[in-house]
């Protein structure tokens, strides 16, 4: 993976990353290779952003508005777990994945219309660069313990 680290950049990749890893989970013929990319990007994306984004950020929003946050991943996280225990050729299986498309859309849309400009003007480029740099590192010592515990 190239080194992205404006964390907005890599935000903004990894939001396209997840479009289109959903729309191949859609898809009968790419559903069982997608799913499993999907799921694993979502659960990283998910884990950086409240363990490293969102504390560094949280005195830009009102805490209601991280709140919300908050319980947007829950329901995400409870969708995708819904997702895992389905089979993939199940009817519910698209249920679920356009609910999950939903929430997707309306957590990257909220992120692109209104944090990222918040972030990009009361946030020094080094600091967003230092950000970039943490969310990359935590997800790359996530895929390591990832594949140790396969091992």
């Amino acid at each position: 993976m190239s080194r992205i680290v404006d964390v907005l950049a890599l935000l903004t990749t990894q939001h396209e990353q997840l479009d289109e890893l959903l729309a191949e989970a859609g898809h009968p013929t790419t559903r069982a290779a997608a799913f499993p990319a999907l799921t694993e990007l979502l659960i990283a994306h998910l884990a950086v952003e409240q363990e490293v984004l969102y504390p560094a950020i949280a005195s830009l929003f009102d805490r209601e508005v991280m709140a919300e946050v908050m319980v947007e991943h829950c329901e995400i996280k409870r969708v995708l777990a819904d997702l895992l225990w389905i089979e993939l050729d199940d009817p519910d299986f698209t249920h679920k994945l356009t609910a999950l498309a939903v929430l997707l859309d309306g957590h990257c849309a909220w992120q692109a219309e209104r944090m990222f400009s918040s972030v990009e003007e009361s946030v020094e480029v080094e600091t967003r660069s230092a950000l970039g740099a943490r969310m990359q590192a935590a997800q790359a010592a996530q895929a390591l313990d990832s594949f140790a515990s396969a091992a």
